[in-house]
């Protein structure tokens, strides 16, 4: 509900800390499309606190990869992908 109120205000600027961490994976997926067919409609800058990797590769168009007390990495999402293979 706290999404949907914020989309509902036509933001500038969304900000996002683990928006569907708290739904099933299957449910989760669903809303990862949702939510980036609404993006590229609405042409939102969107930051994005995820731990979900693989969708920030997918989706993403800049990453900072942080561990404990700093950023290990700040790439473009092609990058990201090359972080994951790594780990």
């Amino acid at each position: 509900m706290a999404l949907a109120r914020a989309l509902a205000r036509r933001p500038k600027v969304l900000l996002l800390d683990e928006p569907f961490s708290a739904v099933d994976w299957t449910t989760r997926q669903r809303l990862y499309e949702a939510f980036e067919q609404w993006r590229e409609a609405a042409g939102v800058p969107v930051l994005l606190v995820t731990h979900d990797l693989p969708y920030a590769a997918r989706f993403a168009q800049e990453a900072v990869v942080f561990e404990p007390g700093r950023a290990l990495a700040a790439v473009p999402a092609e990058g990201l992908t090359a972080l994951l293979g790594a780990a």
